[in-house]
């Protein structure tokens, strides 16, 4: 009897913390970060990615590798207060940037796809 009522304590706990957390983001002593890859096709959408920097960490690492082979598309990073802190429209090719930018609270990565084919890699990381 006292096993079956750890064990549904146990699973109460689990999924509490299961649904806790965003689909693409994830937290673990020591690291929390947003993570988002895809492979698209033709595609014409608009995805925002979302990510809570607080204590201890004081800024947001950006990294993102983008490759369009056809089409275009737009990453956005915009910080707690509503500020854009970067912006960079990709057209055919491919590039990244890995750069810190400091500051806490829910951060934002706003994707624009415009008729676009490629791939992309898209990691928030709280630092």
């Amino acid at each position: 009897m006292r096993t079956k009522r750890g064990i549904a304590r146990l699973l109460v706990v689990l999924a509490t913390v299961a649904i806790g957390f965003h689909s693409n983001a994830y937290a673990v002593k020591g690291y929390s970060a947003m993570s988002e890859t895809e492979n698209f096709h033709s595609v014409t959408r608009t995805k925002v990615f979302r990510h809570r920097v607080v204590a201890p960490w004081t800024a947001a690492r950006l990294k993102v590798a983008m490759r369009v082979d056809t089409g275009g598309a737009m990453v956005r990073l915009i910080d707690a207060k509503g500020t854009t802190r970067w912006e960079k429209v990709f057209e055919k090719g491919a590039a990244s940037i890995d750069q810190t930018f400091p500051g806490n609270g829910d951060w934002r990565v706003e994707l624009r796809l415009e008729g676009a084919t490629g791939r992309y890699e898209i990691h928030l990381i709280a630092v």
